[in-house]
């Protein structure tokens, strides 16, 4: 245990209290229990920032899942398709919370593979925002299992679409009633909460089952061997099991502010709107930060002159001097100030590109995952020293290593 991490369980004594979590129901109820009123997600709203509260989050859940049960919902299949949004993340946790199997949909695919995929699934009720309206409609002309289509929607009502927002209003009313069938609905460890269907890459979309054991042993060793900050970006689809359970699930147990980016255009204005402290990434962003940055001192006629402040900075390093949020706070501003920490995943980075964002004082968690360990499989906490390592066994993982060489390397 590093002193850093010890520090950092001494700063949350509620949370390393708590026994090892059992399903992700309860990890909605203790978020709540921990963390109250503190702001659990932040989205982007007519150019402001509107938060959601621990406590916004569990009502809204057990409003919208009791629905959900009073709609004849209960053990079936449900998808969730669209952009990232606090809607999402309510519509994902209310289905596995006590309802049934949740089915995240990859907003890429088109209008025809995702009704094929809604078709596969069996799913009998869509979560959809309005940019797949078509896509659902079409699915429920060639489909007569699907029943009930909801609008992840604050705004005007769709035809044959009901909003998360009646759902949460009439949720509420039945409980108001007394209707305790979702909240009191027990959860097993074993019970499918999820199924994740892969890209495809090497054939046809396979479904990846995962329980809630699945999904807690993975937030389960992210709580004791990380350490986080105050607030995180959303910028990878949530509907992969990556973002979703690396950034999403796992910091809305530990009260890390989620700041949900709500299009790739805005990507650089909110990183000035939120200011938030660490983000979890693809390489592809990674090389585009770095890239964009050499870029505007190269236009600058600033180039020569940051060059030589890299090296000035890495000769103080050597000697044990760490000066680089002085000499580069710039270009932290550019992130919106605060931004320190970037985890990358999902592909393998080039070094050369971790090597130089971390010689401007990012700090890099580097990690290797697949859908079916949900993902983390190894992790490396100190990626800017060893920018080509993915680290070491994630918790509760184990590798076998075939065809080694004499040196001991081969294929996991």
């Amino acid at each position: 245990m590093t002193k850093e991490f010890e520090i950092w369980k001494e700063q949350n004594p509620k949370l390393f209290a708590q026994p090892p979590l059992k399903d992700m129901k309860q990890l909605v109820k203790r978020a709540a229990e921990m963390h109250g009123e503190r702001a659990a997600v932040k989205e982007r709203k007519g150019g402001e920032a509107i938060s959601h509260s621990a406590n916004e989050l569990k009502e809204s859940i057990e409003a919208i899942g009791t629905a959900l049960i009073d709609m004849g919902l209960e053990g079936k299949n449900i998808a969730v398709l669209g952009e990232n949004s606090y809607h999402w993340i309510l519509a994902f946790l209310s289905i596995i919370g006590g309802v049934g199997v949740a089915i995240p949909l990859d907003k890429e695919l088109t209008d025809k593979d995702l009704a094929r995929l809604m078709a596969k699934g069996e799913i009998e009720a869509v979560f959809s925002s309005r940019t797949y309206i078509g896509a659902v409609k079409q699915h429920k002309e060639e489909s007569d299992k699907l029943r009930y289509q909801f609008l992840m929607s604050s705004d005007s009502p769709a035809e044959g679409f009901i909003t998360v927002d009646e759902l949460i209003a009439r949720g509420k009313e039945l409980i108001s009633k007394g209707d305790r069938r979702y909240i009191d609905k027990a959860v097993s460890p074993d019970d499918l909460a999820a199924v994740f269907f892969t890209s495809g890459t090497t054939g046809a979309n396979k479904g990846v089952m995962l329980t809630h054991k699945n999904l807690v042993t993975n937030i389960e060793g992210m709580v004791h061997n990380v350490v986080f900050r105050d607030s995180t970006f959303s910028v990878l689809p949530m509907n992969h099991i990556y973002e979703l359970n690396c950034n999403i699930l796992p910091l809305i147990y530990i009260g890390v502010t989620i700041c949900i980016n709500d299009s790739l255009k805005n990507l650089m204005s909110n990183f000035q709107l939120f200011k938030p402290h660490m983000v979890m990434l693809v390489p592809t962003f990674v090389e585009n930060f770095y890239n964009a940055i050499w870029a505007e001192a190269e236009k600058t006629g600033q180039a020569e002159k940051l060059r030589q402040a890299v090296e000035y900075s890495n000769s103080l390093l050597e000697k044990g001097i760490d000066k680089r949020a002085e000499i580069f706070g710039f270009i932290r501003q550019k992130f919106g100030g605060n931004l320190d920490l970037m985890i990358c995943g999902g592909a393998p980075c080039n070094p050369k590109f971790i090597k130089g964002l971390a010689d401007f004082g990012f700090r890099f968690y580097l990690g290797y995952g697949l859908t079916e360990a949900a993902p983390i499989a190894s992790l490396n906490l100190d990626g800017g020293k060893y920018p080509a390592s993915t680290g070491t066994p994630f918790h509760k993982t184990e590798y076998i290593l075939h065809d080694t060489d004499a040196d001991g390397i081969g294929e996991v």
